[in-house]
């Protein structure tokens, strides 16, 4: 599938066909895959953990990150005492908080 020189390696007319073959049984296998599975996750995780439990989410969320690349997560780890309700309703993930500004009627 390809020749070797003493400085180089070239793939060989056969080689480059096996190449085209495969990539198109690699977009198949992605096609096939879609109706079972259903579509690409998508959109922005914001998860607010106290900081001794970082280090056990850490690799899960890494996990689901590498499964699902159209996912943006964001992970804020702070003292317990910072997740402790208080009286404000607003959002505290930034993307939310936009969410929730641009959900509020226009002042005029």
């Amino acid at each position: 599938m390809s020749t070797r020189g003493p400085r180089h390696l070239e793939v060989t007319s056969k080689g480059m066909e096996l190449l085209v073959d495969s990539r198109r049984m690699l977009e198949l296998q992605l096609e096939a895959r879609e109706p079972l599975f259903g579509p690409k996750l998508s959109g922005m995780i914001c998860i607010g953990v106290p900081d001794g439990y970082a280090m056990y989410l850490t690799p899960v969320l890494r996990s689901f990150a590498g499964r699902h690349p159209g996912v943006d997560i964001e992970l804020t780890c702070e003292q317990l005492t910072s997740h402790i309700p208080c009286k404000s309703t607003l959002p505290q993930c930034p993307h939310h908080l936009e969410q929730f500004k641009n959900s509020l009627p226009a002042l005029e």
